[in-house]
């Protein structure tokens, strides 16, 4: 069945930006100012997985919702910006 929307599991190398809405204990940011303070050098190693990411919400074309553990989700490119080192979201 065809999605229609999905919570943003999203990370982009380039910006650098990884950005995971449901973590064990909340959403996860790690932006520009994180690396900066916590990460410096460790930035291409990170995606929506390894940072803590569980999963989404998915809306299919026939009007469900259901929770998809990220472990179920495939990686596609979400944006056309930068070549190979654009977005990359989950769902």
């Amino acid at each position: 069945m065809s999605k229609l929307v999905a919570d943003l599991n999203v990370y982009c190398s380039s910006v650098p930006e990884v950005l995971v809405p449901h973590g064990r204990y909340g959403p996860i940011v790690h932006d520009g100012p994180y690396y900066v303070t916590h990460l410096i050098g460790k930035l291409w190693d990170e995606d929506c997985i390894n940072i803590g990411g569980q999963g989404g919400n998915v809306g299919l074309l026939n009007g469900s919702v259901s929770w998809r553990p990220i472990s179920k989700m495939k990686v596609y490119k979400a944006s056309h910006l930068w070549g190979t080192s654009g977005a990359y979201g989950y769902w």
